[in-house]
């Protein structure tokens, strides 16, 4: 671990490599640490996998991070499937309102949602039958 972390402080591609192994030594706490400082670093799929255990302690830390995600989908025009990218986001972000017992606040977040993206008559249909 101590390598990987040298290793990390000089070249930051190490990354996800240190995360595997804290997540291997069940220390989650120091991968998160990682994670959150070299974002940019990871695969998006790693960095789901961090959220969704850190959600399970301290879901007000995801919070911003699945905001973060979804807005980057819904604006990265080179996809066409943005749109699904970002909808696979809202389950967990929905969970996180859930844990800290204000579903209110998803609500609300949907509703910021359609207000930012009204320009968007594909995103708001897909919203519409999604149920959201």
């Amino acid at each position: 671990v101590e390598v990987l972390q040298a290793r990390v402080a000089v070249q930051p591609g190490f990354a996800g490599e240190l995360i595997v192994v804290l997540l291997a030594e069940e220390q989650a706490e120091q991968a998160w640490r990682v994670g959150v400082e070299h974002v940019d670093q990871l695969s998006e799929s790693q960095f789901l996998k961090l959220l969704e255990i850190r959600q399970a302690s301290h879901p007000g830390d995801v919070l911003v991070h699945y905001a973060t995600l979804i807005d980057r989908h819904l604006h990265d025009t080179r996809h066409k499937h943005r749109y699904r990218r970002a909808f696979s986001l809202l389950p967990g972000l929905r969970a996180a309102y859930l844990a800290l017992g204000d579903p209110d606040r998803f609500d609300h977040c949907l509703h910021q949602l359609r207000f930012d993206h009204q320009r968007r008559p594909t995103f708001l249909a897909q919203l519409e039958a999604a149920g959201l």
